[in-house]
């Protein structure tokens, strides 16, 4: 449900795009700006734009803009973070698993966080910047 609502049920943009997309657009557009945040989660969503052959034109200044009106590629755009939201409980379980937690234990985590109700405002692209790393270094201690 969550996937649905974010692709197609949405055309204005909401907070997190507002951020994200600004730099996502600012590294289109090649300018220099100054964040003090990880840059990974708007680095994937640069790319994903630049996919779609989205070129950094809109800058995300207000909540509640008009995607179809400034002719962004909005649904494109929110393909990976939706599906990288998607992702999360499955990954839940598997990290339970990779720490050992018994399968109830590693199903319940998964439930709480499908069913918990700040997954529909953090599956977007914060994800990249908490999830990724995470995996990566449980994967990194499970091959040594």
């Amino acid at each position: 449900m969550d996937i649905l609502s974010v692709l197609f049920f949405l055309d204005i943009f909401r907070f997190d795009e507002v951020h994200f997309g600004k730099f996502a657009s600012y590294y289109l557009r090649r300018t220099y700006y100054f964040d003090v945040h990880p840059p990974l989660g708007k680095l994937l969503l640069a790319a994903a734009g630049y996919l779609v052959g989205y070129d950094g034109h809109f800058l995300f200044d207000n909540i509640g803009d008009d995607y179809i009106k400034n002719n962004v590629p909005y649904v494109a755009m929110r393909v990976l973070p939706a599906t990288a939201g998607a992702l999360v409980a499955p990954f839940a379980f598997l990290t339970m698993k990779e720490m050992g937690v018994s399968i109830s234990g590693a199903i319940f985590a998964a439930v709480l966080i499908t069913f918990g109700k700040s997954h529909f405002l953090f599956s977007s692209k914060k994800i990249f910047s908490i999830l990724l790393p995470l995996i990566f270094s449980l994967q990194k201690k499970r091959t040594q």
